[in-house]
């Protein structure tokens, strides 16, 4: 179009169907859209998510989604950007953040209900992910920490 008034080099018409166009492309989540996990992927996720406090292996996870355990860390780590250990590690100390605040479960039983070993180890644990001991953690209040 020619130059009009105020310097626009397009008429009233053609900035209107841009604009409609624009409107169009924002609305259909066009452009820099994040892509969402992919369904297999988020039963993944499920699955380990339904499973904080019971004993879970890449073996018993190959055989649920029919996969290697090389493609299910491949595929986990892709669509999360972690690999299932460690997504179901992180998941395990914030259960145990939420038990130590909310309840007056003693360490020990929160440490054998989210799968560690023993008390020391699960305190060792939690310590080494959280600068906090548990006892600690309870005593002074999720507040500073979280």
């Amino acid at each position: 179009g020619s130059l009009k008034e105020g310097g626009i080099p397009y008429g009233r018409e053609e900035i209107t169907l841009l604009f409609h166009g624009l409107l169009i492309h924002i609305a259909r989540g066009e452009g820099n859209r994040e892509r969402l996990p992919s369904p297999e992927a988020l039963a993944m996720r499920e699955y380990l998510l339904n499973r904080i406090e019971e004993p879970v292996t890449l073996e018993e996870m190959g055989r649920r989604f029919c996969k290697c355990p090389s493609q299910i860390i491949r595929l986990f780590k892709r669509e999360f950007g972690t690999t299932p250990y460690e997504f179901l590690v992180n998941q395990r100390v914030e259960t145990a953040k939420q038990l130590l605040h909310n309840t007056s479960l003693p360490i020990k039983e929160i440490a054998l209900r989210l799968q560690y070993a023993d008390e020391h180890y699960f305190s060792n644990f939690f310590k080494s992910r959280t600068g906090h001991s548990p006892s600690r953690f309870r005593r002074e209040g999720p507040v500073k920490y979280l």
